[in-house]
């Protein structure tokens, strides 16, 4: 029997914890309501230095409470924090700025970035998120912590997903996280029928998703059958688009909503299991 290929969890790089760090600061930055949003990655980096030394600056605090002149010049690791900069340029969110000064010739690197508006629309959207697609490391964990219930047929392909959105298969992605919704869907129909050959029979059927939709939502609550119907309907219009040959072109934008509603799906099957799997 030949053994079920699965995708591997990645290895954690420093340059994914750097981007957790910089997308947590640019959403606790202040936007003007008008003109240019530009920040500077030189003020995160400067926190950065103090807090990685705040031992070493205390030690060397003379009895004035002055620190000492012979203070070694402090330094991190900043490497990472330019990787995370350029990789939300490269999103779309970022947008350099070159450090121009009056009669010198341009920096060798910039620490000024804008932050675009599709970067405001980014950073507003997923302010209350714990992870993000682009945050390689930790998005899969967060879509692993929920593998338990929802199975690994869901796993497999919404890390698959994941890594198509790293590689810019964006199509794929879309198609992969659709079809991640639907291992989450056939999870809830099987465990509230208890018949998970009817469940997975109705899926394979004309109309199927939708079938199962209609069985998860019986006799349910508003709320429930409320969100149900919005991540279903946002992940199967992506899913189908990606699909076909008629669709509409998909983005990266597009591949980020994708991951964020299977993500939001995911959460909501695993932290409402019992509420919406309860027969009637």
């Amino acid at each position: 029997m030949r053994a079920t290929w699965r995708p591997a969890l990645p290895t954690v790089p420093a340059e994914d914890d750097a981007l957790t760090r910089v997308v947590s600061w640019l959403q606790a930055q202040s936007a003007p309501e008008q003109g240019p949003f530009r920040v500077s990655l030189a003020q995160l980096l400067q926190s950065e230095i103090l807090e990685a030394n705040a031992v070493e600056r205390e030690e060397r605090r003379d009895e004035n409470g002055n620190y000492s002149p012979t203070e070694p010049q402090l330094q991190v690791n900043t490497e990472p924090y330019f990787a995370a900069a350029w990789a939300l340029v490269a999103r779309g969110v970022l947008a350099p700025l070159p450090a121009l000064r009056a009669n010198q010739p341009l920096q060798p690197h910039c620490d000024d970035f804008l932050v675009t508006k599709r970067g405001r629309r980014w950073l507003d959207e997923t302010f209350h998120e714990p992870a993000l697609p682009a945050e390689l490391t930790r998005f899969s964990n967060a879509l692993t912590a929920r593998a338990t219930r929802l199975g690994h047929v869901y796993l497999d392909r919404a890390l698959e997903a994941l890594s198509c959105y790293h590689s810019n298969c964006f199509y794929a992605c879309c198609v992969m996280a659709g079809a991640s919704g639907e291992a989450i869907l056939l999870e809830l129909a099987a465990a509230k029928s208890g018949d998970r050959a009817d469940a997975e029979g109705q899926l394979r059927s004309t109309k199927g998703r939708q079938k199962l939709v209609a069985s998860i939502k019986a006799q349910k609550n508003g709320t429930e059958q409320r969100v149900l119907d919005q991540f279903v309907e946002l992940a199967a219009y992506y899913r189908d688009d990606a699909a076909h040959g008629a669709g509409s072109p998909i983005d990266e934008e597009g591949a980020h909503l994708a991951l964020m509603t299977l993500f939001r799906l995911a959460r909501f099957a695993d932290d409402r299991w019992a509420s919406v799997t309860r027969r009637p």
